[in-house]
């Protein structure tokens, strides 16, 4: 039987003194949790029109009640959902943050996003499927997945120019039109994973894709010693 259980209670808090945290601030982020992964899982499976608040709470055990309480509507929830798929990925980013200068950054990235295809499927498949449905300006989502993709281009640009600066990238380049283009092209390579899984190499894809974006960025005194 689903869970009709209370909102959190703002004021419930990790103790100043303890640092404990209080029982019912403990469901409250247990519950979120067991939410946010039901709807990871309906999200990926049925896409955002067809997956119900109703079907959600099913899935995680509680009431839709609970789900508005917590989300406020659906849209608040698949954003959510797409956070953390997005933080996921960022997480292995941050992990494997080896590289000494900016084309090793912008390499590092393309590698990720391959490994998030291979190691964490239902996170990437939610976020693209997400993806796919926000085509016009009125869909849900759009506005804050075109801000998402202000923030990847200016995060490339920025690295990108941390080449230049260092000597790793050439000096002849606009770094947003690279940030862009690099962007689209793993965009691309995500959407016809989706739909294509069984006909799209992703894995071959991301190390050309990688070989090429390596041999384009680096100075021609650096690639012909």
């Amino acid at each position: 039987d689903s869970v009709d259980e209370a909102a959190p209670n703002a004021g419930a808090s990790v103790g100043s003194d303890s640092d404990v945290v209080e029982p019912r601030q403990e469901r409250s982020i247990e519950s979120t949790d067991r939410l946010i992964e039901a709807a990871t899982e309906l999200f990926a499976d049925r896409g955002y029109a067809s997956t119900t608040l109703a079907a959600i709470g099913d899935r995680a055990g509680y009431s839709r009640g609970l789900v508005t309480t917590r989300f406020g509507n659906k849209e608040n929830l698949a954003w959510a959902v797409a956070s953390r798929a997005a933080q996921r990925w960022q997480d292995v980013l941050d992990d494997r943050r080896t590289a000494t200068d900016g084309l090793g950054e912008i390499l590092a990235f393309i590698v990720v996003s391959r490994d998030n295809m291979i190691e964490q499927p239902t996170a990437r498949l939610v976020l693209e499927r997400l993806y796919a449905e926000t085509g016009s300006p009125q869909a849900p989502l759009h506005s804050r997945f075109q801000e998402n993709l202000r923030t990847l281009i200016s995060t490339v640009s920025d690295m990108c120019e941390r080449g230049i600066d260092d000597g790793s990238i050439r000096r002849d380049l606009d770094t947003k039109q690279v940030a862009g283009l690099l962007i689209a092209q793993l965009r691309g390579i995500g959407y016809q994973w989706f739909l294509f899984p069984d006909l799209v190499e992703a894995a071959t894809y991301h190390q050309l894709l990688l070989e090429q974006t390596q041999q384009w960025l680096t100075p021609s005194e650096k690639s012909h010693p």
